[in-house]
């Protein structure tokens, strides 16, 4: 579904890496695309597909809440220019190893 509100907004995906906690999108826009609204085009339509697809699943999740929040409020946006696309990149396809690290 990510690659999908991707390809309908024009996004083009460098890097994917998906955590059990969070996402990891490392994507080159257009000029004319604010970083915000692509974070919001990706995290709109994969959130209306699968309450669309699997709402009975969903409302079981969420059965003691309001909210249809699949996704949080937060997010980070960050350009590569202060560092290089491989670095980038790098980060990204290790990212298993940078969060194994995080104690809970």
């Amino acid at each position: 579904m990510i690659n999908e509100a991707c390809l309908r907004n024009k996004i083009a995906i460098d890097e994917l890496e998906i955590q059990a906690n969070h996402v990891h999108i490392l994507v080159k826009l257009k000029h004319d695309m604010d970083p915000s609204r692509a974070i919001k085009l990706i995290k709109g339509y994969t959130s209306f597909m699968l309450w669309k697809l699997e709402p009975k699943k969903l409302r079981e999740f969420y059965w003691n809440t309001n909210k249809r929040h699949l996704w949080s409020k937060g997010k980070f946006m960050g350009s590569v220019g202060h560092i290089t696309l491989e670095k980038a990149k790098e980060y990204l396809q290790t990212q298993e190893t940078h969060h194994a690290k995080i104690k809970f």
